[in-house]
């Protein structure tokens, strides 16, 4: 209910909207209202008033003025906060998904409350020595909020799921005849009820989409692009949301111009209407940043924030005239990860 009533609004949903990072050491998690952040800087690309070139850097921190601060948590010490390795894994309404070296936790970082969750295996027995994901998402059935684990074995993949309301894990029944690896999986991506991750038919290796509908826990498949249907093994699709209606999945390509002249593109395929296979719609740019980028999850007006897992950094793009900038966050050179959430007063009990 709270979290309804602050994305109702697009001024409270402006404000409350934050960015959570980490930075090269990955030894913390860090704040930022973006919003504010950008409000700062008087520059015509971030209006839309016309066709400006990719030059210059959105942020600086000539002025000393460090607008990022560190998420603290209650009974994590400040001693040895700094010591330990933090990864964001996944945003749902307002609760955030995160390591904190190799265990799971799932926090209200508005209210600074958190949950460590068990590990599977002290529940379901040892965990299989295979690739695995993970995947954060609300099941609107049981109103609750649902943590879900795969791991990629010989004969399918194997689900299970964590309920916060319950506390506990338990397995989903079956295989599903998908695999995956190191080029594929990641975290899910939540949209319409269902967590999704590319995958691998197991029958002809085929590349699809799988989506798990967390109500019934039951698998459908979600055609990808003709385009990307025989690319390589080992190219790196992430999959993402663009303007959090619409999956969307990336791919660098590098084209060579002469012998010893080559460009990236990155070329984005956003699916305009959910799960028809007819609908998705490529776009292209093209920008000096190095490879893998995908949609953070925040956007304005025309505006998508980017984020690099190669280069690690943060860039712009504004869809009115094809045009992009790169972000700098005063104090952090280097962005390990990213992503949003709403503040709320969603309460883990």
């Amino acid at each position: 209910m709270h979290f309804n009533k602050a994305i109702e609004s697009e001024d409270v949903f402006y404000q409350r909207r934050k960015l959570l990072f980490t930075n090269e050491q990955f030894d913390a998690i860090y704040s930022l209202d973006l919003d504010d952040f950008l409000n700062r800087y008087d520059d015509p690309f971030l209006s839309g008033l016309g066709n400006y070139s990719n030059v210059g850097v959105i942020g600086d921190d000539s002025d000393g003025y460090v607008m990022a601060t560190t998420l603290k948590l209650p009974g994590i010490s400040v001693s040895n906060y700094f010591s330990q390795n933090w990864s964001l894994e996944s945003f749902c309404y307002g609760l955030v998904l995160f390591k904190l070296d190799s265990k799971l936790y799932v926090a209200n970082p508005a209210i600074r409350e958190y949950k460590k969750l068990p590990a599977p295996w002290e529940e379901l027995g040892p965990e299989p020595s295979s690739s695995s994901g993970l995947g954060f998402g609300f099941d609107h059935s049981t109103d609750d909020f649902i943590v879900v684990k795969w791991w990629s074995l010989k004969d399918g993949i194997k689900f299970s799921v964590y309920a916060l309301k319950t506390g506990s894990w338990r397995p989903i029944q079956g295989r599903f005849p998908y695999t995956t690896g190191s080029a594929f999986g990641g975290t899910g991506i939540l949209l319409n009820g269902g967590l999704h991750w590319l995958m691998k038919r197991l029958e002809d290796k085929s590349r699809v989409i799988v989506s798990l509908l967390l109500a019934d826990n039951e698998v459908r498949e979600i055609p990808l692009p003709p385009d990307l249907t025989d690319v390589g093994d080992w190219d790196y699709l992430p999959l993402g949301l663009f303007f959090r209606e619409s999956l969307c999945i990336a791919r660098t390509v590098v084209e060579f111009v002469d012998e010893t002249t080559a460009t990236s593109n990155n070329h984005f395929w956003v699916m305009k209407e959910y799960g028809v296979g007819e609908s998705w719609t490529k776009r292209k740019f093209s920008y000096g940043f190095a490879f893998s980028l995908l949609p953070s999850g925040y956007w304005r007006e025309n505006h998508v924030l980017f984020y690099s897992r190669v280069s690690q950094e943060l860039g712009m793009y504004n869809f009115n005239d094809l045009s992009c900038r790169d972000v700098w966050i005063p104090g952090f050179p280097i962005v390990t990860g990213a992503g949003f959430y709403v503040e709320s007063l969603v309460s883990l009990d």
